[in-house]
């Protein structure tokens, strides 16, 4: 039988003991590392999401000016079919041919197109009779 001196057991003390050390300056060590990490990774995520916005906010002001380019075209093409419209039965609005009547029929298209022409008369006559009413009071 072997003897464990006070010896033998301070020495497995101090082994153990700078076991310990080595096993918390690792640990301290892996925190450190992984933090870093975590840091570089957020960063990371940071300039991803803001040139993400970046590009989104791009997307978003070149959709409003298509969509405001579309919207210029389709007033352009409404006041063009309104303005053909309307300038027809302008020209002589008591003749029955210029407002698109020209059978007494009861064909539903007749008399679509009828109402059509009619009521966009109707439109452009308010529109001019507003505006010379707006001058009158400007210039009064």
């Amino acid at each position: 039988m072997t003897t464990v001196t006070s010896n033998d057991i301070q020495e497995l003390k101090d082994l153990l003991s700078a076991m310990r050390e080595e096993t918390r300056k690792q640990m301290i060590s892996l925190r450190e590392e992984t933090r870093e990490q975590i840091d570089a990774l957020k960063e990371d995520n940071r300039q991803q999401l803001e040139s993400l916005r970046e590009e989104n906010n791009q997307q978003f002001i070149n959709l409003q000016k298509e969509i405001t380019q579309i919207k210029i075209i389709t007033a352009k093409i409404e006041g063009t079919i309104q303005s053909q419209a309307v300038l027809t039965p302008k020209k002589s609005r008591f003749n029955r041919e210029s407002w698109g009547i020209k059978k007494l029929e009861t064909n539903s298209y007749c008399r679509y197109h009828c109402f059509y022409q009619c009521h966009n008369y109707l439109v452009y006559s308010r529109r001019k009779f507003k505006t010379l009413k707006s001058g009158i009071f400007l210039n009064s």
